[in-house]
C-alpha cells in the first residue's frame, strides 16, 4: 500500500485532492492510504518516514511549505515532495529543497495523475522486490525480500508474514496486500491467505502444499479464480 500525505490549509483543496487520488486509485488499481494535515506543524508531528509521497502546499498560514519541506528533509533526506501552489514563481524555491514535482492551482486531475504516475514508478523501481514490515511484536521495521515470504495469513485482525525462519505480524488488509504483492507472484487461494507461488509444491482438490512446510486451504468460491491465476502465472514464467 502507498501512503500519501496531503498538507494544505484549505479544506476544499484537500477534499479535491483526495477525490482525485481516489479516482486515480480506481483507475490504476493502486492501493493508497491518504493522511491529511491543515498546516506544516501538524505534518511535522506525524511519522514522516511512512509517507511515500507528500503533497505540500507552499502558501500556508504559519510555517509555509518551503520551511516545512526543509524540516522534512532534515530527518528524511529522500522524502518525495510534490509542491502545490497558486504561483508558478515559487517553482525556483521548490528546487532549492529538492522537491520531486511542482503543481499549480487550480489543480487539474490530469496534472496530478501525471505526477503520481511518475512518482509511483520511481518508488516501485527503488523498492524493487522488497516490502517494509513494521513488526507488532517489537515495533521494528524490517525490509524483507518478497522471495523469502512463504505466505501471508490474516488472523485476529492482524496479518502474519510467514518466512522459513521467522514470522512477522503487522496491521494491514489482505485485499491491499494482494494488490501490492501480485506483481511478485503472490496468489489468493482463500480469503485468509496470500501465497507465494514459488513455494507451492502441489495442489490438491481443496488445499495446496508448500515446500516451506504447511498446507493451505483453497476455498470453494476462490478455487476457479485461483487456478486461473496459477495457470496465467505458469504461462508468464514459461
Amino acid at each position: 500500500m502507498l501512503e500519501i500525505a496531503i498538507c494544505d490549509d484549505e479544506k476544499i483543496i484537500r477534499e479535491r485532492i483526495k477525490e482525485y487520488i481516489s479516482r486515480f486509485s480506481l483507475e490504476k488499481e493502486e492501493s493508497i492510504r491518504v493522511s491529511e494535515y491543515e498546516n506544516g506543524d501538524l505534518l511535522l508531528c506525524a511519522d514522516i518516514q511512512k509517507f511515500d509521497i507528500i503533497l505540500l502546499d507552499i502558501q500556508m498560514k504559519g510555517r509555509d511549505g518551503i520551511e516545512t519541506a526543509k524540516k522534512i528533509k532534515e530527518s528524511v533526506p529522500d522524502a518525495l515532495i510534490i509542491f502545490i501552489t497558486m504561483m508558478s514563481s515559487y517553482a525556483v524555491k521548490s528546487y532549492e529543497v529538492k522537491a520531486y514535482g511542482f503543481l499549480t492551482k487550480p489543480l487539474a486531475y490530469a496534472e496530478l495523475k501525471r505526477e503520481l504516475l511518475q512518482a509511483i514508478s520511481k518508488i516501485k523501481k527503488e523498492r524493487g522486490s522488497f516490502i517494509i514490515i513494521k513488526n507488532l511484536e517489537d515495533n521494528v521495521k524490517y525490509k524483507i525480500n518478497c522471495r523469502d515470504i512463504c505466505y501471508f495469513e490474516v488472523k485476529d485482525h492482524n496479518v502474519y508474514a510467514i518466512l522459513e525462519n521467522r514470522t512477522l505480524s503487522f496491521r494491514e488488509t489482505l485485499n491491499s496486500l494482494e494488490n501490492e504483492m501480485k506483481a511478485f507472484g503472490f496468489l489468493r487461494p482463500h480469503a485468509s491467505y496470500l501465497v507465494n507461488f514459488r513455494y507451492i509444491s502441489s495442489i490438491a482438490a481443496n488445499s495446496l502444499h508448500l515446500s516451506c512446510g504447511g498446507e493451505i486451504p483453497i476455498s470453494k468460491n476462490k478455487r476457479k479464480e485461483f487456478l486461473l491465476a496459477v495457470a496465467k502465472y505458469v504461462g508468464d514464467v514459461i
